[in-house]
């Protein structure tokens, strides 16, 4: 799931504490590059590198880094190339340019890898998150990187990047030395508080990066511990204490007793995002428990963690969600995305803690998620064609590089932009299992369960199609679709042919 989760989500952490002086959007490049400058002005006042790697090198690395980064933010961005005005005619070769341009960054991962920066960091993050192109290959998906290895290697550069160790450091193939073993006791260090927030900034969007994967890829989560850490580590322990202080802060907001103000959404979708990050760490965890078989007090203790966790979002942050939701159609289109994100990931990570269970076979838990479930499953719906009707705007450059007298406009539904269309797909197939499971128990007639079938469909169709699972998804569901059209003309059919049977009088 998530960062670039919900752009509110990395500020959450400072919005539940109290830090109103948090910027609550920072853009990511600006935020990575900005990182890696201070670094190199530190090394500079302590004297840790040398003439040599201060010229000419350095800036071609610089130069090799930032290339990278743009190559990947192009393959990243270049399924919503069919979204621009005026370029559907010269985008008749879409998915060859969509391919082209994943092959080209992905070659460059390799190099990526052994270039240790926030740069880096940003761009082995951003392949993570660019689906597989239509068109290629199982064979060709096998020779080379993986997107989630980028994932795993950008977290792991994280934590490099923020320990800067001066100790011996070795392995199979070479010794370090460390950056300074040798060196003269250094001047004081330049960092500023500047600095150790935009750091943190940059380690929260990592750790929602980090949640995600180990809760949607069953991985063991590398940035914090698991199971068996979990509830001593600072950054949960932050997130936890921090949301106990936004509940007393907020009261009066949840009695409804003051009017909602733009500047209360924006604080309110920023701090229930990073709750909502907590709650899917504890369901994360719960999962890593069931997965590798622990003892029942340990899956037990797990299991009263995640309820405690649902427990908080519920009461602390739903009640002014709903709040947000009544104010929806008077905010701007960007709160309205965050929202609209905040909900779909809040709402799709209770579905995966059910499908954990039922995987588990824990039918003893699972009983008692029952009103979770049904909750989850109708509001998903709700999300969804929240985001099938509204409408997200960009607009372009302006001015002689342009290329127009006037910037272009790209408008598409929120379900269109949104930049995780790997998490709708989830989404949709979670809740194509339970209208499925809804009309088989004769909870709903066949024409409504047709219509919802059609919704998750139309759904799919407003993804970006040059995705391969997109693909792939959209296809079986088309499939199930048109085989519940021919059910339905052939019901019709046979009751015509019933209708104009003549009618015999009773004997």
């Amino acid at each position: 799931m998530t960062l670039l989760l919900p752009k509110a989500s990395a500020a959450g952490a400072d919005m539940i504490s109290g830090d109103m002086d948090s910027d609550i959007v920072l853009h990511p490049t600006r935020l990575f590059t900005e990182l890696d400058a201070y670094l190199a002005e530190d090394r500079e006042v302590r004297k840790l590198d040398t003439a040599w790697s201060l010229s000419s090198s350095r800036q071609e690395r610089d130069r090799q880094i930032d290339q990278s980064l743009r190559h990947a933010i192009r393959s990243f961005a270049a399924r919503w190339l069919h979204l621009v005005p005026h370029a559907k005619e010269a985008l008749s070769s879409h998915e060859d340019i969509v391919r082209e341009l994943w092959r080209a960054t992905r070659r460059d991962m390799l190099k990526v890898i052994n270039r240790v920066s926030y740069r880096s960091v940003l761009t082995l993050f951003l392949f993570g998150l660019t689906p597989i192109p239509v068109g290629i290959s199982e064979e060709e998906e096998m020779d080379g990187l993986t997107g989630q290895i980028c994932v795993q290697t950008a977290l792991q550069q994280v934590q490099r990047l923020r320990e800067r160790q001066r100790n011996y450091q070795f392995n199979g193939t070479k010794v370090s030395l460390g950056s300074d073993v040798f060196s003269s006791p250094a001047p004081t260090s330049t960092f500023t508080r500047s600095f150790l927030s935009s750091e943190s900034r940059a380690y929260w969007a990592a750790l929602i990066i980090d949640t995600s994967a180990s809760l949607t890829l069953n991985f063991r989560s590398s940035l914090t511990s698991g199971l068996h850490g979990v509830h001593a580590e600072s950054s949960w322990r932050v997130l936890k204490m921090g949301t106990g202080s936004f509940h007393t802060r907020t009261q009066e907001w949840r009695q409804g007793t003051v009017p909602m103000t733009d500047d209360m959404v924006t604080q309110v979708i920023a701090a229930a995002s990073a709750g909502n990050v907590y709650m899917l760490k504890m369901i994360a965890v719960l999962k890593e428990a069931l997965r590798e078989g622990y003892e029942d007090d340990k899956v037990a203790e797990a299991w009263t963690s995640c309820l405690k966790a649902m427990e908080i979002f519920k009461v602390t942050f739903r009640p002014l969600v709903n709040l947000c939701e009544r104010r929806l159609p008077l905010l701007g289109e960007a709160e309205r995305l965050n929202w609209y994100e905040l909900m779909l990931h809040q709402h799709l990570g209770v579905l995966l803690l059910v499908d954990g269970v039922e995987a588990a076979e824990r039918t003893d838990l699972l009983s008692q998620l029952r009103e979770a479930q049904l909750d989850a499953e109708r509001d998903l719906l709700d999300v969804i064609r929240i985001g099938l009707e509204s409408t997200y705007t960009i607009r372009g450059p302006e001015g002689p590089m342009s290329g127009e007298e006037t910037p272009a406009v790209l408008s598409a539904s929120f379900v269109a932009v949104d930049p995780y269309p790997h998490h709708m797909v989830a989404a949709v197939q979670l809740m194509n299992k339970a209208v499925g499971r809804e009309y088989k128990q004769g909870r709903i007639t066949f024409e409504t369960y047709k219509s919802l079938k059609q919704i998750l469909l139309r759904t799919l169709e407003e993804l970006p199609q040059t995705s391969k699972s997109v693909e792939a998804t959209r296809r079986e569901l088309g499939a199930s679709v048109a085989e519940l059209d021919r059910l339905l003309d052939d019901k019709s059919m046979l009751s015509e042919v019933v209708r104009r049977q003549p009618q015999h009088p009773a004997t």
